[in-house]
């Protein structure tokens, strides 16, 4: 007699499951399952679904065409990474200090500057009040200061004063990217947005900013805008829909980038969340069906996302360091190289003697002196920091993923409606103007065919000419499978068991 839904609440029931996944390996069909756990299938259902969304989970197949629903052994909890805590700290940190370096920046530009131009103007007072006996190096040492003060408020002005003295600010152009990685686990990425038209599947504006938001771009990067978080999620799922509910693994994997691995491992999420189910056709293809997605109540083309783009549809341009013509970035340089000079040199030796400031005193000593020069310092190191550390290694991992989708474009080029065999070289990729890749020789091209060979389970035969070819024949076979689906009618029988949907495709 099985257990109603009154006796088990969803914790008992999802825990009783778990316990029958780890007694098989974390390796099961649905039948397993129900045997394994006593779970009725109108229990299992639901509890398959919220667990598949809690655990890392792929999906496989036996011989006989059964789904075989692999999770850890260990269930290991979906995106559970030591590291990720530590990660979330550094964030933190680093965002913490960026806004407080952003209010030093704001405080000590301007009233440090003040401060300086004020005792050096009081300096200078002083010192012709003290009559035209002054020694020629005094007053040599005077003028120099007056220039280079007078100098820096006319500076202080085109920058920060009317809009008369902004009349020549320039715009900047600045590129967003896409962070749709190679699928290495992590859940979040982003698309090609509607609005993105080159090439390189980047978009540039001619935008005016507030030249405290570029002081603060030279030091932090220019900042993207702020996106819809679901954007990414919406376009996949409009995919899902103008592909009739119907994808398979190397589908999935061309519009988001994940890996084949990853790909099947988040559908599995993809049809736990919106009611999705998987098919096996007759060669044993796997075929994701999402049949809840294809209700609709009419064409809305204009509040309809743009369907994801393929990834060899949109490539990434180097990331700039800061954003800003090089104009913008002198004159932000010398700017601060002005508070850095007032802090070593202006004051301490010009302005304190000549006022009769203690410069030993706590006050003044750190006030004037150390404050400042470690503020000025710390804004040239941190570009510094961040090309070696950020901005360098970014690149290096854009220009990877952009030789992966050339990679990707010619395999699939090569392998569609039938698969052949295939040698690549670095000649064979094409890219847009201005996109750099990783793969510039015929070896790394030769390595990279390799490991993709690998992932896709690609047959290798070594050529008389000591090349070797590759058949992507999973490609070619996946597509015809997922191709005869829609032909179909794109149709799927809808069959409800409790909370569970089930869908097969009609013949």
């Amino acid at each position: 007699m099985s257990l109603s839904s009154e006796v088990l609440d969803d914790r008992d029931v999802d825990e009783r499951l778990r316990v029958a996944l780890r007694s098989r390996g974390g390796r099961a069909t649905e039948s397993d399952m129900i045997v394994t756990s006593g779970l009725a299938p109108h229990l299992l259902g639901p509890s398959l679904r919220r667990i598949m969304l809690a655990h890392e989970c792929a999906i496989e197949t036996t011989a006989d065409g059964d789904v075989v629903y692999v999770f850890d052994p260990a269930l290991a909890e979906r995106e559970d990474d030591p590291w990720r805590r530590w990660r979330a700290i550094r964030r933190a940190a680093w965002a913490g200090f960026r806004a407080a370096f952003k209010v030093a920046i704001a405080v000590v530009l301007v009233a440090y500057f003040v401060i300086v131009v004020a005792l050096v103007i009081a300096a200078m007072v002083a010192l012709a009040s003290r009559g035209s006996d002054s020694s020629s190096s005094r007053s040599s040492w005077s003028g120099s200061s007056s220039s280079s003060s007078s100098g820096d408020f006319f500076l202080w002005a085109w920058l920060f004063g009317s809009s008369d003295y902004r009349t020549q600010r320039r715009h900047y152009r600045r590129y967003h990217s896409y962070e749709d990685a190679f699928y290495n686990g992590a859940p979040a990425l982003r698309y090609e947005s509607p609005r993105w038209a080159t090439d390189a599947g980047q978009r540039s504006a001619e935008l005016k900013l507030p030249f405290y938001k570029r002081v603060f771009a030279f030091v932090f990067g220019r900042e993207d805008d702020e996106r819809d978080q679901l954007f990414t999620e919406k376009q996949l799922l409009a995919y899902l829909r103008s592909a009739g509910g119907v994808v398979s693994p190397t589908e999935l994997s061309i519009r988001t980038g994940w890996s084949l691995r990853a790909a099947e491992q988040q559908s599995t999420r993809l049809i736990a969340e919106y009611g999705g189910d998987v098919e096996v056709d007759d060669d044993g293809q796997i075929l994701y069906v999402f049949p809840e997605l294809m209700a609709t109540a009419g064409a809305a083309e204009a509040a309809e996302t743009r369907p994801a783009p393929l990834i060899w549809e949109h490539y990434e341009l180097p990331q700039p360091l800061t954003g800003n013509s090089a104009g913008a970035n002198t004159a932000i340089a010398l700017l601060n190289g002005s508070v850095l000079l007032g802090a070593l040199v202006l004051i301490p030796h010009f302005a304190a003697p000549v006022l009769g400031i203690d410069m030993t005193t706590p006050a003044a000593h750190i006030g004037l002196y150390v404050v400042p020069a470690v503020y000025s310092v710390l804004f040239f190191l941190i570009p510094v920091y961040r090309a070696l550390f950020q901005v360098g290694p970014e690149n290096r991992r854009r220009a990877r993923r952009n030789g992966q989708r050339a990679l990707l474009e010619q395999v699939y080029a090569r392998s569609l409606p039938s698969a052949r065999p295939l040698h690549l070289t670095a000649a064979d990729l094409r890219l847009p103007s201005g996109v750099k890749a990783s793969l510039d020789s015929d070896q790394e091209v030769a390595e990279a065919l390799q490991e993709l060979a690998v992932e896709y389970g690609a047959d290798g035969t070594v050529q008389d000419d000591g090349r070797v070819v590759y058949t992507f024949e999973r490609i070619a076979a996946e597509q015809a499978a997922a191709s005869q689906a829609r032909l179909l009618g794109g149709n799927l029988d809808v069959v409800r068991i409790g909370d569970r949907v089930a869908a097969q495709l009609r013949s």
